[in-house]
């Protein structure tokens, strides 16, 4: 009874989250490195179907290294994929975001 009730509060937040923002992909990313993203396929494929149109109609999202890369190890895992592929130079100085473009590209190379 408490472990249904644990779930439906992670979907309700889910849902309350905006689709639009970064938190949104933090808490899919912890909700799949704890191995429970079984339980929320639905509501995950949602908000990546979303996430994906907005990528593929706006640039607004390319100023944060860490960001596209979380966004792009997020889909790329459920079967989309960006049709350019590049990053701007900028990004380039971005730390934290190489390291999380070369764990995207382990992860990646792995499966």
């Amino acid at each position: 009874m408490k472990h249904a009730q644990n779930l439906e509060e992670v979907k309700s937040v889910l849902n309350e989250v905006g689709e639009g923002t970064f938190e949104v992909l933090l808490m899919i990313d912890a909700i799949q490195r704890l191995d429970i993203d079984y339980h929320f396929h639905d509501e995950i494929e949602a908000i990546l179907q979303r996430q994906y149109r907005i990528v593929i109609t706006t640039d607004d999202f390319r100023d944060n290294l860490y960001e596209v890369a979380l966004r792009f190890r997020l889909l790329r895992q459920e079967g989309y994929y960006d049709k350019k592929g590049k990053f701007e130079e900028k990004l380039g100085k971005d730390v934290r975001g190489l390291m999380g473009v070369e764990i995207c590209a382990t992860i990646y190379d792995e499966k």
